[in-house]
């Protein structure tokens, strides 16, 4: 399945404001999806709809062909993602974190749908819980990234989550770069939070203090960014801090 994102990071690859889609759609296939004569028969028909209506900027159409795929089958989660991007794209911010909710309520263990309920809150200028959901996000990811993670069966009336061991079983070069993500995005809490990571599974991982001093530094911690700093000279004397 291929994704995309309402914002740009690092760990995922996004390609701006976009939805989730089953299907290539070639030209043919596009045309037919979109000819409004033809009644859809099932949930995954109206998100392939969905997904190409709102290719073409008709985000009207696509938030109906969505709704109509929920209607079909409200456990989809899919479908409620992509009515998140959807709304949001609309500005109706609210409404699109309560899609995402829905998404992360059907399958927890989705790091996209926590990234965008990050975004939407953000938006609403609720950062401390914008900050919580990107860092989810940015667990899950590492944690599937570490091939630990297995595929949740979203027709599971009972989901479960990892457990804290389970997630901290990512590696400390998976951390690192996760924070590298995050700092990239000027996510400095979130990233300052993986190399910690990092560097409890791997105290010698110089870059990972260096990385974590540049994070504190364009904070204004100067002094816990010293003592990073100094530490990741300590452990590599030829480590070129920039």
């Amino acid at each position: 399945m291929s994704k995309a994102y309402l914002m740009e990071r690092d760990f995922i690859r996004l390609g701006g404001n976009g939805i989730k889609e089953e299907l290539i759609l070639i030209p043919a296939i596009l045309a037919v999806l979109c000819s409004p004569s033809l009644a859809q028969t099932t949930a995954q028909e109206w998100i392939d709809q969905g997904f190409a209506l709102y290719n073409q900027s008709k985000y009207d159409a696509s938030l109906q062909a969505f709704g109509k795929a929920i209607d079909l089958d409200p456990g989809n989660a899919d479908a409620w993602y992509n009515k998140g991007v959807v709304l949001f794209e609309q500005g109706k911010i609210n409404d699109s974190l309560q899609a995402f909710n829905k998404s992360i309520e059907i399958d927890p263990l989705d790091a996209d749908s926590w990234y965008n309920k990050g975004s939407a809150l953000a938006a609403l200028g609720r950062s401390t819980e914008a900050e919580d959901a990107f860092a989810k996000a940015g667990e899950l990811e590492v944690f599937k990234k570490s091939g630990e993670l297995k595929s949740k069966n979203q027709s599971s009336s009972t989901p479960t989550e990892p457990t804290a061991n389970e997630i901290d079983a990512g590696t400390a070069d998976e951390w690192y770069e996760n924070g590298m993500a995050f700092a990239d995005q000027g996510l400095y809490d979130e990233a300052i939070r993986a190399y910690d990571k990092a560097i409890r599974l791997n105290p010698s991982l110089a870059r990972a203090w260096a990385a974590k001093g540049q994070a504190l530094e364009i904070q204004g911690k100067e002094s816990d960014a010293f003592r990073a700093f100094d530490e990741a000279i300590r452990l590599d004397k030829h480590l070129t801090l920039s």
